[in-house]
């Protein structure tokens, strides 16, 4: 919140010769500047997953004017321009915490390159696989396979999901801890 009031000041206070304590001290007679400063966005928006000291995950965003929402229970979460989409494309195959990892990995691929279709959100995509345990990247797909996965959903989209898994599945099998039955990662 700090930052967004230093940045708020030199936006709307700055140019007309104010400081913070001088606005404080006059805010009455200033609700023009109050309400120009409570409307400054630092256009940005936060996205933060990890794991507790107990390896119990969570997920969470920060979004103006420093609201935190949590994601936890929903186990996924999604900002920015091509936001609506990638949360459309999740809630209609209901993921969630119980589907198994490598049914996941292919709906998180399908929601990202939905979200493409939106302005700003480029084709660049990394799938990573962290761990309860600490290891933030205990799977990291390669750019071949993400590239194949891609395709196969271009040019097939749902029915192309059977195979995505199954070769996404032979992938998190190599890595001990992560071919579980259900989600726990």
């Amino acid at each position: 919140m700090a930052i967004r009031m230093r940045y708020a000041a030199d936006l709307v206070l700055s140019p007309i010769g104010f400081t913070v304590e001088r606005f404080l001290a006059n805010s009455e007679r200033h609700p023009d500047l109050k309400e120009k400063l409570s409307a400054v966005d630092l256009g940005c928006e936060l996205l933060v997953a990890g794991f507790d000291f107990a390896g119990d995950g969570f997920i969470f965003t920060v979004e103006h004017p420093g609201d935190v929402r949590s994601h936890t229970f929903a186990g996924w979460a999604s900002i920015g321009s091509g936001a609506n989409e990638a949360i459309n494309s999740l809630l209609r195959h209901s993921v969630n915490y119980t589907m198994e990892l490598p049914r996941v990995l292919w709906h998180a691929c399908e929601s990202k390159f939905r979200a493409e279709l939106s302005e700003g959100v480029g084709r660049h995509t990394v799938v990573k696989v962290a761990d309860g345990a600490g290891k933030m990247d205990a799977y990291e797909a390669s750019e071949a396979l993400i590239d194949n996965i891609r395709g196969a959903w271009e040019r097939g989209g749902a029915a192309a999901s059977g195979w995505v898994i199954g070769r996404l599945q032979s992938e998190l099998e190599r890595h001990p801890g992560l071919h579980k039955g259900d989600n726990e990662n």
